[in-house]
């Protein structure tokens, strides 16, 4: 909640209310539908796919103004740390780390494609969007759309989410300490079958 505060209050200060809400519908959306395309078994509660997708706005958004910022390694250093941070532990049980994971890329590539601030020269006359600029925008904008018609082919469609990223199912519940073994009882917390899990989307 935090989060949503201060970056959703961040960013609409930057860029309104409408490229903001839009980055965080469609980072809600598609963690929402990464969620049952890959969990199909568990049901999930809250926004943190939403929330998720703000923090990638903020990355976006450092990405396509990078000039614009004081510090930008700095500040890319801590939105990054942030993100990693809350990924390993969104691999707890009963934590949606599908929503989390895919919200964040989802709020990222869409960022990528509104966030683009007006830049003045020291007179005030307004530049006109760089090239490179341009070029992020249409690969974010391609990304972005991508994401979305996956979601709604798996969804929708007869396509199992396994077979486009058969990696994936690593991102969600991971027993840790990594490398232990659960039938010896050496793990901190081991991972349910599907089936008995009930999620918490925070």
């Amino acid at each position: 909640m935090l989060v949503l505060l201060q970056a959703g209050l961040d960013l609409e200060r930057a860029h309104g209310a409408l490229r903001v809400g839009t980055v965080y519908l469609l980072a809600g959306l598609v963690g929402a539908m990464a969620s049952a395309a890959f969990s199909p078994h568990t049901s999930s509660v809250g926004a943190s796919g939403a929330i998720f997708g703000l923090l990638g706005g903020c990355l976006g958004d450092l990405v396509q103004n990078w000039g614009l910022y004081t510090s930008p390694c700095g500040t890319m250093w801590k939105i990054v740390m942030n993100v990693a941070i809350q990924l390993v532990l969104g691999t707890m049980p009963n934590l949606d780390n599908f929503a989390h994971f895919f919200g964040f890329c989802m709020g990222f590539s869409t960022a990528m494609c509104v966030f683009i601030r007006d830049r003045m020269t020291s007179s005030g006359r307004l530049l006109s969007v760089k090239f490179h600029h341009r070029c992020i925008q249409f690969l974010a904008a391609v990304s972005s759309l991508a994401l979305l018609v996956a979601g709604l082919a798996v969804i929708f469609g007869e396509k199992d989410a396994k077979e486009l990223c058969s990696w994936c199912d690593s991102i969600s519940c991971q027993p840790f300490p990594w490398g232990c073994s659960p039938a010896k009882g050496s793990c901190w917390w081991d991972c349910p079958p599907p089936q008995m899990l009930q999620r918490l989307d925070m």
